[in-house]
């Protein structure tokens, strides 16, 4: 049989969890971020919502550089009134262009605006291309015709 000291102990660690939770509920239920990306996004979606509402008419944008115009708008709308976060989600995000910031993205002495990926996952931005049409040739050697270098009007460093 418990003792009234042991029923008071388990009672006032119930009250202490129970007061924690209540307090870090309304926290994780916020959304931690002003504007989200995802691989699975849209462009013409208000970038609010963290993953495609049920209906697909809302949710991520699909690119950092929309993420950016958004926050640019903001603060042009009215300056910054606090600090913004943009969380991507993880994903390879191929990139056909750099994407540039420069200072009217910046924070301000009171305000900051950070790009970060969403905790726990992996975010790749990438500019790299898919070769395509390789062909077998002598031994070992494979070729792939790129129009582009081809023609002088690109190169590249690596190639995986």
């Amino acid at each position: 049989m418990r003792t009234l000291l042991q029923v008071r102990k388990h009672w006032m660690l119930s009250v202490a969890v129970l007061l924690v939770c209540s307090i870090a509920m309304p926290a994780f239920a916020q959304n931690p971020a002003d504007f989200y990306v995802a691989v699975d996004g849209n462009d013409n979606w208000s970038g609010k919502l963290a993953r495609p509402n049920d209906a697909g008419t809302d949710g991520p944008f699909a690119t950092i550089t929309r993420a950016r115009d958004a926050v640019r708008a903001l603060k042009a709308g009215g300056g910054l009134k606090k600090s913004l976060t943009v969380l991507l989600h993880g994903g390879l995000y191929t990139q056909n262009e750099c994407v540039t910031f420069g200072p009217e993205d910046s924070g301000t002495d009171q305000y900051s605006i950070t790009y970060a990926a969403a905790p726990g996952e992996k975010v790749i931005l990438s500019g790299g291309r898919k070769i395509t049409g390789w062909h077998k040739g002598e031994g070992n050697l494979w070729t792939a015709q790129i129009p582009a270098v081809k023609n002088g009007d690109g190169y590249f460093r690596q190639l995986f």
